[in-house]
């Protein structure tokens, strides 16, 4: 499920009413679509630590908005890995 162009912008620009209701990961159909803002950030991957597997995320707004589609996969436990200017974190 992609956003709409309206919801990019207001994510991005601070002023969604209910951000989490966007962001993290959500079922959707019978997959799930994940999505984080994190501002300044060159790269962003999912993490499943149970398997070990990194998602790769899409920028899909200059201002650090993230978003990857998982088909067939449930919601489940996760974190977040930035990268930002050549330094790579790992973040709840």
């Amino acid at each position: 499920m992609r956003l709409r162009p309206a919801e990019i912008a207001a994510l991005a620009e601070g002023r969604h009413g209910a951000p989490h209701d966007l962001l993290g990961l959500h079922p959707v159909g019978t997959g799930c679509v994940a999505r984080a803002l994190q501002p300044g950030a060159d790269a962003c991957e999912l993490l499943d630590p149970a398997s070990g597997r990194a998602h790769p995320m899409e920028r899909v707004h200059p201002a650090g908005l993230f978003e990857a589609a998982l088909p067939a996969v449930a919601p489940f436990r996760h974190r977040l890995r930035e990268t930002r200017g050549g330094a790579v974190r790992e973040l709840d």
